[in-house]
């Protein structure tokens, strides 16, 4: 084989892979179930989601280190509600 024919090998079966249809869950459930019922939670206490979930932001430690922008960021086990 040489690279022409691997090149039009690749070529059919990609477009072959890619026509394929999938079965998505959602698709198929019935259509009373709602996509995304909760937001994603946004930046800061204000972009708060329905659940009171947000991201938090990152703010420096200027008292302990004057004049830098200087941040702890620590790594923590936290618990995380989702609805169903």
């Amino acid at each position: 084989m040489n690279r022409r024919q691997f090149m039009k090998v690749s070529a059919g079966a990609g477009a072959l892979l890619l026509s394929a249809r999938r079965a998505y869950p959602f698709v198929q459930s019935p259509t009373k179930i709602r996509k995304f019922a909760i937001g994603l939670p946004g930046l800061g206490p204000g972009g708060a989601n329905e659940m009171g979930n947000y991201i938090p932001v990152a703010s420096p430690n200027k008292a302990k280190y004057p004049g830098t922008d200087y941040y702890e960021i620590v790594m923590r086990q936290f618990g995380q509600m989702l609805a169903s």
